[in-house]
């Protein structure tokens, strides 16, 4: 599924070569028909807030955003497990989950890194993508009910996410605005070790360097995922709204 590429590479890290491949990223968001055209429309204000202001001033602000605190944290464990032993059983089977179906991913990137998920989920069949979406509907409504409270455009992704899983993005988001208003807000430092994601260069070097390559994969033809088998550490959307409130500020 294209759009999820395309989302994927709005949510990491702005680089020039993100400001560079907007009109392929324009064409692939125009082509797309897994959202409506009002979710359309906000990612285009999204890609053109990125592309059309300074990338160094972009690029501060996404470390601003996402790089503070828990509560927008872009690792989706980060909000389920926090920093409990279960964390690492989840990513250790997430790991499971990429290599039996043929993606692979560098040594120290992160599997749970959201942009690195929805990659992988692009390369899936729809019916399995849409799946892998429902299962962290309510993460993906937290983060835009988050990102909504900051007046953020990047809730514009979340909210295409959550249609794309079968979600009402308003209503999703709605049913969390009250909880989401009256958390503290947290933007406390984190440390070096927690800011470690795709590369050497931290979870916000940015992994896109080269042409944008919207339909490349990481994998040739590969195995659908087994039905029941472990996906995103065995944790469901259900399960998620009952933690995703621990660790996420």
């Amino acid at each position: 599924m294209r759009i999820l590429k395309v989302i994927s590479l709005l949510l990491d890290y702005p680089t020039e070569t993100l400001v560079n491949g907007r009109d392929e990223l324009e064409q692939a968001i125009i082509e797309s028909r897994e959202i409506s055209p009002k979710q359309r429309g906000a990612l285009f204000e999204l890609l053109e807030l990125i592309c059309a202001n300074d990338l160094m001033d972009g690029q501060e602000h996404y470390g601003a955003l996402f790089g503070r605190g828990r509560s927008l944290s872009l690792l989706l464990f980060e909000h389920v497990h926090g920093e409990s032993r279960d964390r690492g059983q989840a990513m250790v089977d997430m790991m499971a989950q990429y290599e039996e179906a043929g993606f692979a991913i560098g040594v120290k990137e992160l599997p749970d890194y959201i942009p690195l998920y929805l990659e992988f989920l692009s390369t899936r069949e729809d019916i399995e993508a849409r799946e892998g979406l429902a299962d962290v509907a309510h993460l993906l409504a937290l983060l835009a009910a988050r990102l909504d409270e900051r007046e953020s455009g990047y809730a514009s992704c979340f909210r295409a996410l959550l249609q794309i899983s079968g979600a009402e993005p308003h209503q999703a988001v709605a049913e969390l605005r009250a909880q989401v208003a009256a958390e503290p807000r947290d933007d406390s430092p984190r440390s070096p070790g927690q800011d470690l994601g795709r590369g050497s260069g931290g979870l916000y070097a940015g992994r896109t360097t080269g042409p944008l390559q919207l339909d490349a994969q990481r994998t040739g033809q590969s195995p659908r995922r087994k039905r029941g088998a472990v996906a995103l550490g065995g944790f469901s959307a259900r399960r998620a709204g009952r933690s995703a409130g621990h660790g996420g500020g």
